[in-house]
This record gives C-alpha cells, structure tokens and sequence, in this order.
C-alpha cells in the first residue's frame, strides 16, 4: 500500500444499553440510529465480536484487526510481538477507545429508616 500517511477515520459502532439515550449526539454529534437507545459508542475496537471498519481512502472497508494483520509495521510502527516472554503473538491490537454517556440514573435506590 503506498499511501498510508493520511490520517484513518472509522465508523464508530452504537450499542444499545437499558441506561442509554441521545446524548451522544448532541455532545459528541454522532448520528445515531433513529429509535435507538445508544449508551455506547465503540470508536476504535479490535475485538472478535465487533471491528472497527476504515471510513474512506485507499483502506476504506477494511477491519482494524486486518490493518493489525496485514500493515502493522506500516500502519502501527514497531510493535513487540508478544506481550511477555513465551506467549503467543499478539492477535489482536489489544486497544479500544469508547464514549459512554448515561442517559438517567438507572439503578436501585434504597432508604434509611
């Protein structure tokens, strides 16, 4: 891949939670799914269960974990490849930024008598 010195943008990933509501988009202005109750916004995840997905440019649809993959060196720098002596290589970036925001206080309240 020759141009990789532009910065990535991702898709960010909603996820719906009890405690969720809209503030996302109105302190963060994210475009959030009509009604959704999103408690959670994955920006950068690397996980089996939900990939980060490039927004656009020449890497546009590929997966965070197939960046880690395949243009660590290119994308990442110099990364050690296994986080302690002996353990298997690093399979996944092992990093994950997300916005949490609270729609309402959602828990039990008990009183003192």
């Amino acid at each position: 891949m020759s141009d990789l010195q532009a910065p990535l943008t991702f898709d960010p990933i909603f996820m719906e939670r009890i405690w969720g509501g809209r503030k996302l988009a109105t302190l963060y202005s994210k475009d959030l799914p009509p009604g959704k109750q999103i408690g959670e916004s994955w920006e950068i995840v690397d996980r089996a269960e939900a990939q980060s997905i490039v927004r656009d440019g020449p890497l546009a649809g590929r997966s965070l974990h197939d960046l880690w993959v395949n243009f660590r060196s290119e994308i990442f720098g110099k990364v050690r490849e296994a986080p302690r002596p002996g353990s298997s290589p690093m399979p996944r970036l092992e990093r994950s930024y997300t916005l949490v925001c609270r729609s309402q206080s959602h828990g039990r309240h008990s009183k003192r008598h």
